[in-house]
């Protein structure tokens, strides 16, 4: 039996059609797997590719459901996966001990699955090692920043800036509005992949208001909610109005400071107003916007692509922004209770000149920590 948690609900029907491509270069059976089927029965739209295929598809997530962030919408994408096209799947949340990402992922590869999914960079030493031990088994990571993977991966880049600048520009408006020219950021980390988030954050503040400032502070982690609430405190007590989290489950902190002092944040990843809105209405309420990856979107699309047999792997980089449809902001109800029309129209005219070219922001993969850390200390409050 496997020592780590599944996400599972069986469907049965009185006959199953098991037909998967093997693409591990091992075999193996199922055995003690625990896993969703996806409705073999075809769709109003005829049956498709995948649901005649009945792939296999497993999601290795570093790290566990519950941040209401991107974990929760990947998850959300493998549910459409199975209902949708029909798919056989699998959600593993392998949690935060990294010793054991090796051994869920070659027990994944010996049980025949079609597709391995990941998400986010933490488990990609593991990933580049097993692609390397399993050559013919295919590989997805839905979000990364790291490069230098095998030809049997496919690395999805979500242009973090692109949505940030957005996020950027709403927080300097609201700012401005309160009678502030500064705002805040809280990432989990201080590291290239958080400070991406951050640069476009302040890119896209300064493209509507060139006098604002952006305080930012880091967790230290991704889950320490407690840490996060006190930065968003002290931040919140010095004057700023908005923050902009960037900090996985631990940015739910934010949300309980801006409730607990009538504040405004700004999600991450997913729509995160949405997310809380049935379990605490209240914190909802204070999340004006997020800026997200549409995971729910794309993810599904590389599916059928695959099914399909179009999708291309070479271990190269596939990189979604505004303009493809990858990332974007929670345009919800929400955002249109407390953005002005005037305000709305500035984000959205940012948002054409972002997609058009005319708006050029940094390229921040290609930045250096010393490029970034500028960036960050000019814009940093006297």
């Amino acid at each position: 039996m496997k020592k780590f948690k599944r996400i599972t609900s069986v469907l049965f029907a009185c006959c199953l059609l098991a037909v998967s491509v093997a693409g591990c270069g091992k075999s193996g059976g199922n055995a003690g797997k625990e896993t969703t089927a996806g409705s073999a029965a075809a769709t109003t739209t005829g049956e498709t590719k995948a649901e005649a295929k009945k792939l296999k598809i497993a999601l290795l997530i570093p790290g566990n459901l519950g941040d209401k962030s991107f974990f929760d919408g990947s998850k959300a994408a493998m549910d459409t996966i199975k209902e949708k096209l029909g798919a056989q799947t699998d959600v593993v949340e392998m949690g935060t001990d990294t010793t054991k990402y090796l051994a869920t992922y070659e027990d994944y590869c010996e049980d025949g699955y079609d597709l391995i999914m990941t998400v986010s960079t933490a488990g990609d030493d593991v990933l580049k090692q097993v692609s390397a031990q399993y050559p013919d088994q295919k590989f997805i990571n839905l979000d990364t920043d790291s490069v230098g993977f095998g030809d049997n991966v496919l690395a999805v880049v979500t242009k973090s800036n692109e949505m940030s600048a957005l996020a950027g520009a709403v927080a300097a408006l609201k700012a401005k509005e309160a009678g502030s020219n500064t705002i805040g950021f809280i990432g989990g980390m201080d590291i290239p992949g958080i400070n991406y988030f951050l640069v476009g954050y302040i890119e896209g503040a300064q493209s509507v208001n060139p006098d604002v400032k952006v305080k930012a502070s880091y967790v230290g982690d991704f889950t320490d909610s407690a840490t996060a609430k006190e930065l968003a405190l002290i931040m919140y007590n010095s004057g700023v109005p908005i923050i902009y989290q960037a900090a996985g489950g631990a940015g739910l902190g934010v949300f309980e400071a801006a409730t607990s002092l009538d504040k405004l944040a700004i999600g991450v990843d997913s729509d995160q107003a949405a997310s809380l809105e049935a379990s605490n209405p209240d914190q909802a309420k204070h999340i004006i916007t997020s800026a997200m990856k549409k995971v729910s979107v794309y993810a599904v699309d590389l599916v059928n692509q695959y099914a399909d047999g179009t999708l291309t792997f070479g271990g190269k980089s596939l990189a979604l922004g505004l303009k493809d449809g990858g990332v974007g902001l929670a345009e919800n109800k929400y955002y249109d209770a407390l953005m002005s029309d005037e305000q709305k129209n500035s984000v959205k005219e940012l948002e054409q000149k972002i997609i058009s070219g005319e708006v050029k922001l940094s390229d921040v993969q290609s930045m250096s920590t010393d490029d970034i850390a500028a960036i960050r200390s000019k814009a940093a409050p006297n």
